[in-house]
């Protein structure tokens, strides 16, 4: 049994690059075979059935002359494989029908496709046996895998008729006709024998797509399809379709020929007066298995797509990276039951984008195992990798077996820690918000801190603001003598000279002011200047004399000033922003990457860079509980973590932390020790202030209703940072902002 749905798997990696993927798993099916069948007489019968089920059709050809011919074709194929079990190692037999019958490469890269190709021949050649008495020594020659590894588009479809029509008998005879020609042409040893079945091979496909034209294909689709050629090496399909490449059909609503429907009568439904198919899923082929790591690109290097992957893909969001297509893309060709494996980034588990693909793999698949590595280490191919295995079927109350990696020594043994160290985990807790792969403690913990605070985003009425971005900080930031100097050349400047903070100025509960100015030119787009609604030769005449000192500086940069994107009506404007005044109101400011929970409490005015948010017309009770212990527990489970312990707590992650309204007094008691650690922060930035941290975390788990067993859960993870805390810098932190 085991051997037989072996020789029917039909397994698809839909980014092989140069193949590591499909090869490893040809290695893990040929372990397999070794131990259910080690002398190969099974495996190799299973060859020869099916030639012989094949002789068994050819029997019933009318043509006696083109019976004849094919019964003798298929006889020399048994002489084959007999010839390749019996004169190789045992693996090569096993390889050989492994290649032929199971593995499916695509990759957009020809070059790709090729080195997955040496990679099989290789690996075919390494188990032949040399005979030194036989011709060519005894080596048979290497299969044509232009078949079985295809250069495609792999998130592109063709487009196909809207309104479903029966499938066309005549096209399901040609396309197994094609299927022969290219089983023929997998085993062809001559170059004579290689040209007959590739020119067959496009005639056959001219015939089907003039067929599919004439049942409603659009003209656009059929000549893609008759255009693509898999034995021109240097090119790839911008399409990818298994049915016409692999000559599998992966739709999950595939439309059954007359033939079948005589026996499925039942599916038939009467709707609007005609007869019209219901597509389902029993109709479905598809793949077994779809392994690999869909590549990482950024969602701005794949603008030229996004338009397609709009229409086709129901996890489409404008800032989706790519690999979330390669997830649905997936799935679809998944048959029901079919597993996918992929190691991938972590990012859609908590990201905004990832909420749609979270809420289709929650609808659509039963999760078995999802592993997630963080910012370890472990695939160098991407950062902040995971590991998810599904299968394609309702989950129906399934557990997920999930691990979250801790980092340590070096792995030996991973199934082994993995088996010690992940836990059952019900499916239904990994909802669109956010996947948190926690204890059932943990995320009752989380649940009971959702129900007691209410979302800091309604806490501040969405007063999160985005620090600035002046497109060209060498023309728009100064230090202290540049901005001493344009006031001493013309006092105007002085109106428009601002003290600014980049986001690593913002430290926990102070201001590292370091001397640093923002020319404050609002775009004419929010304010009223002496040069609006001028010319811009005018306008800047205009801006000269108003502005002499700042004008002469701006024109040292003028080009880059006139190239860049963040700016106003005019060049030497800041880009439009509707919320200046926030920035002069007493306000909370925290960095955008931070090792922890670092928010300062500014009342000085500063305006601030990109790298920082400020929350404006707050009170000294939020800077309290973000500081506290409590929150720095939420960074570690409900933010994105970066590379070597940072978070990233942008608003789309904090406006969903739970701030707990407190009364009057409680609020007085929070604010009373967030100022004696100001001040002690004030006379002495380095001051140690723990003791009164200590208070305010007392005082937030009682506003929570924590008990001591929830405490301890805080605690213990606190304790654990502190103890891996890795010693950062300021270049470090540079770095990261």
């Amino acid at each position: 049994t085991l051997i037989n749905a072996i020789d029917n798997v039909k397994i698809l990696d839909l980014a092989c690059g140069s193949g590591a993927f499909p090869m490893g798993i040809l290695h893990k099916l040929v372990f397999i075979l070794a131990k259910l069948d080690p002398r190969n007489e099974k495996w190799q019968q299973r060859q020869i059935d099916r030639v012989n089920e094949a002789i068994k059709a050819a029997e019933q050809i009318e043509d006696s002359t083109f019976r004849e011919r094919t019964i003798s074709e298929l006889e020399q194929q048994i002489a084959d494989i007999h010839d390749a079990f019996e004169r190789n190692e045992l693996d090569y037999g096993r390889k050989l029908f492994l290649i032929e019958n199971c593995i499916y490469g695509v990759d957009i890269q020809p070059i790709a496709c090729q080195i997955a190709k040496l990679r099989f021949f290789i690996s075919l050649v390494v188990d032949q046996r040399v005979d030194p008495k036989a011709g060519n020594l005894g080596i048979r020659p290497l299969p044509n895998l232009e078949t079985k590894f295809v250069a495609a588009n792999t998130l592109l479809s063709v487009k196909k008729p809207v309104q479903l029509v029966l499938r066309n008998e005549d096209v399901d005879k040609k396309e197994k006709e094609l299927a022969e020609v290219r089983r023929k042409h997998f085993t062809a040893r001559s170059p004579q024998t290689k040209a007959k079945y590739r020119d067959r091979d496009k005639n056959i496909r001219s015939e089907i797509a003039a067929l599919l034209q004439k049942d409603g294909f659009p003209r656009e689709t059929t000549e893609k399809l008759a255009r693509w050629d898999p034995y021109d090496q240097n090119a790839f399909a911008d399409f990818f379709d298994p049915e016409w490449m692999f000559g599998i059909i992966a739709e999950s609503k595939k439309q059954p020929s007359m033939s079948t429907l005589r026996g499925n009568l039942s599916i038939i439904n009467e709707v609007g007066g005609q007869g019209e198919l219901t597509p389902i899923d029993e109709f479905a082929d598809g793949f077994d298995i779809i392994i690999g790591n869909p590549p990482y690109v950024r969602q701005e290097e794949i603008k030229e797509f996004k338009p397609a992957f709009k229409e086709l893909y129901d996890c489409f969001t404008g800032v989706a990276d790519l690999y979330v297509y390669f997830y649905e893309r997936s799935i679809k060709l998944l048959k029901t039951g079919g597993v996918l494996t992929f190691i991938s980034s972590n990012k859609f588990f908590r990201s905004g984008y990832g909420e749609k693909l979270r809420a289709f793999l929650s609808q659509k698949t039963s999760l078995q195992q999802v592993i997630d590595f963080g910012d370890a280490p472990v695939f160098t191919a991407i950062s902040y990798p995971c590991i998810v295995i599904l299968t394609r079927q309702p989950a129906n109350g399934n557990q997920a077996r999930v691990m979250t990696w801790q980092p340590g020594p070096p792995i030996e043994d991973f199934a082994s820690i993995f088996e010690a160290n992940g836990f059952n985990m019900h499916q239904r807790e990994l909802n669109s918000d956010g996947w948190q792969l926690e204890s059932p403690a943990v995320l009752r913990l989380l649940e009971k801190l959702r129900k007691a605070g209410k979302p800091l985003g309604e806490y501040v009425n969405g007063r999160f603001y985005y620090g600035i971005k002046t497109g060209l900080n060498e023309a728009f930031v100064v230090d202290r003598a540049t901005r001493d100097r344009l006031i001493a050349e013309h006092k105007s400047s002085a109106e428009i000279l601002k003290p600014f903070l980049r986001g690593r100025d913002v430290k926990r509960w102070r201001i590292g002011f370091a001397d640093q100015y923002l020319i404050k030119i609002e775009s004419s787009a929010n304010k009223d200047h002496p040069w609006s609604d001028k010319s811009e030769k005018e306008a800047e005449k205009v801006f000269a004399r108003c502005y002499p000192a700042i004008h002469a500086r701006f024109e040292t940069y003028r080009k880059a000033l006139v190239k860049r994107d963040d700016q106003g009506q005019y060049f030497w404007e800041l880009r439009p922003c509707i919320y200046w005044q926030e920035f002069e109101q007493p306000k909370i400011a925290y960095p955008n990457i931070c090792k922890r929970n670092e928010f300062a409490w500014d009342d000085g005015a500063y305006f601030i860079n990109q790298k920082a948010f400020i929350i404006p017309r707050v009170s000294k009770y939020l800077l309290g509980v973000l500081n506290s212990s409590l929150v720095m527990w939420l960074f570690t489970k409900l933010l994105a973590k970066l590379q070597n312990g940072f978070y990233e707590p942008s608003a789309i992650f904090m406006e969903k932390f739970p701030i707990a309204e407190a009364n009057i007094d409680r609020q007085d008691a929070v604010i009373r020790l967030s100022d004696q650690i100001l001040a002690a922060k004030k006379a002495d930035p380095d001051a140690d202030v723990a003791a009164l941290e200590a208070e305010i975390d007392q005082l937030v788990y009682s506003l929570y209703g924590l008990t001591r067993e929830e405490i301890v859960i805080i605690e213990e993870s606190r304790q654990e940072r502190t103890a891996n805390r890795e010693v950062g810098d300021e270049a470090t932190l540079e770095e990261q902002t």
